[in-house]
């Protein structure tokens, strides 16, 4: 199993989850500085491939039997058979 903060599929999907997953931190109880500081510090160092950037990862990695399990928003979940 593995489960990844994936991208969307393009740039107006991918606005949206990220408004909807910074609303979920904020709900959280996070501030809005602590919010924005944390993307500014992944920006450029972790970036999140698409679903299908992983699945391509996985294969050449050896999985040969790639499925979903669970997507909430930005984050997959993957279960992959050798």
């Amino acid at each position: 199993m593995l489960f990844e903060k994936v991208r969307a599929s393009d740039a107006r999907f991918q606005d949206m989850m990220t408004s909807l997953y910074n609303d979920y931190k904020l709900e959280q109880g996070f501030s809005t500085d602590e919010v924005i500081s944390k993307a500014r510090s992944l920006k450029g160092v972790l970036e999140p491939f698409s679903t299908q950037g992983n699945i391509d990862l996985m294969k050449r990695a050896g999985f040969v039997d790639i499925m979903t399990v669970m997507k909430y928003v930005c984050f997959e979940g993957f279960l992959a058979i050798k």
